[in-house]
């Protein structure tokens, strides 16, 4: 009996193998989107500069850290690029000793090739269509109430199941975040329609 007709992880090799272009791509467009907000906070000040103090250092802040972040991002993916897909997780216990997996090419294993890359690209799609309703109930509903309800989403999408530890722990970073940006950094958000 060959090694290649035992179970396991060991045994299951992904046929698509390791994908590396897109992880380059991501941190090229990523960098560069950087480099561009980086640019444009710093021009944006004029001949006034910045101060410590007020909303002109923000922009600059997140700016070089997203460019920062980005960039660490690519030269890891071109130094230790990570597989697109993990590798098979060993088979459950109720699985018998000698089953195999469904052959290359079989309707079985497209099935299971198709329901991985569903599952693959479903999380990213609903974060996007919860940044896209963030969007458009930030300024009717204001900057807290947007933001506690995005946060409950996401938390979900990605896999939390504790709505009350979720809507408690949105609410407190809306609410933290409102008061420094509104209080301390001058910078106007929307109340919306609580009397902030």
């Amino acid at each position: 009996m060959t090694t290649e007709h035992l179970p396991g992880a060991a045994q299951r090799a992904d046929p698509r193998g390791p994908s590396f272009i897109g992880q380059r791509v991501l941190g090229a467009v990523l960098l560069a989107v950087g480099a561009f907000l980086l640019y444009d906070a710093l021009t944006a000040a004029g001949d006034e500069g910045f101060a410590a103090q007020g909303p002109r250092w923000a922009p600059v802040a997140v700016a070089a850290g997203w460019t920062l972040l980005a960039a660490i991002y690519l030269v890891r993916a071109i130094l230790v690029p990570a597989r697109d897909y993990p590798p098979d997780a060993e088979p459950p216990a109720a699985e018998p000793p000698d089953a195999q997996p469904p052959a290359a090419g079989s309707p079985d294993a497209e099935a299971a090739a198709g329901a991985a890359d569903h599952a693959y690209w479903l999380t990213p799609a609903l974060i996007l269509a919860l940044l896209v309703a963030y969007a458009l109930v930030y300024a009717p509903l204001g900057f807290v109430l947007a933001t506690v309800a995005f946060f409950v989403g996401a938390a979900r999408v990605l896999g939390s199941r504790h709505l009350v530890r979720d809507l408690v722990a949105g609410a407190a970073l809306a609410v933290v975040a409102y008061l420094a940006f509104t209080r301390l950094l001058d910078v106007n958000l929307p109340a919306g329609v609580l009397p902030l």
